[in-house]
């Protein structure tokens, strides 16, 4: 992350594959309204493997930052949106949870099946 972001890694999510529901990160209650990633399954997720996150929200939740969808692929950098905070312009890299372990001494995070990494 660091040579894409001067302040290396911003954000760290845990997300569940084709479920509309709010992304944050570890500890925050901050949100850009719901979301859902498709393209792939836990049984078929596979590096280079192509995802597409886009809002979910029905009439009664508006995302604060509404964007168009963004593509994230696994194992992969790729341009991206903030789930937090909305706003573009990141680089975000996504790997399914049971490859990645949390960082070495932090928390565990909990559920998901991608983790996303957001620089």
């Amino acid at each position: 992350c660091d040579k894409f972001h001067p302040h290396g890694l911003v954000h760290e999510y845990t997300a569940f594959l084709d479920k509309c529901g709010t992304i944050s990160s570890s500890g925050s209650t901050q949100t850009n309204g719901k979301y859902t990633i498709i393209g792939a399954t836990t049984k078929t997720i596979r590096p280079g493997m192509l995802l597409t996150a886009s809002h979910c929200n029905d009439n009664s939740s508006m995302a604060p930052v509404h964007h168009h969808p963004f593509s994230l692929t696994v194992g992969e950098f790729t341009d991206c949106c903030s789930f937090e905070h909305g706003g573009c312009g990141f680089k975000c890299i996504t790997f399914p949870v049971n490859e990645v372990p949390p960082a070495f001494g932090g928390p565990g995070m909990d559920g998901g099946d991608i983790r996303i990494k957001v620089c």
